[in-house]
């Protein structure tokens, strides 16, 4: 899941300088702490025809970057350990670390990967040409059917 989390920060970065925003946006961020998964999504409307799926991918970005907040900076409260599906017992707070949590992460991280080739803005050639070049990795991606 922080894999993911980091692969679309990844995104983020290479694309940002490629999306003209409001030149005060970035300032507005950092002095309302505003959080990355919400940078990114802004960035990636602006670059990209994405559509009804920003909706959907603002609930699945604050998801994932919850998860990887927590595993990246814990806060553990005593409780009983938890049975992983691994068959090992963890702290409560990696409990929710497992295949189904990171298959969804995989998804979308996938899912978004592929609308950013699919559907650059047509007034950005940048993005285009970037969204070109990546086509041929980003369809490669492997693929978990969802339970």
């Amino acid at each position: 899941m922080a894999g993911a989390a980091h692969a679309l920060d990844a995104l983020y970065g290479a694309v940002k300088a490629l999306i003209p925003i409001d030149p005060e946006l970035p300032e507005k961020w950092r002095a309302n702490r505003t959080p990355r998964e919400k940078r990114i999504l802004e960035t990636l409307k602006a670059g990209f025809d994405i559509g009804r799926s920003a909706a959907h991918w603002a609930t699945e970005l604050d998801w994932l970057f919850d998860l990887r907040d927590a595993a990246v900076h814990p806060e553990e409260e005593f409780a009983p350990p938890l049975l992983h599906p691994t068959g090992t017992n963890v702290a409560a707070v990696y409990g929710t670390y497992n295949c189904e949590a990171a298959t969804r992460a995989i998804n979308l991280l996938v899912e978004i990967a592929q609308a950013c080739v699919d559907a650059p803005r047509s007034t950005l050639p940048e993005i285009g040409g970037w969204s070109e070049g990546m086509r041929n990795s980003v369809t490669s991606f492997p693929r978990r059917p969802s339970k």
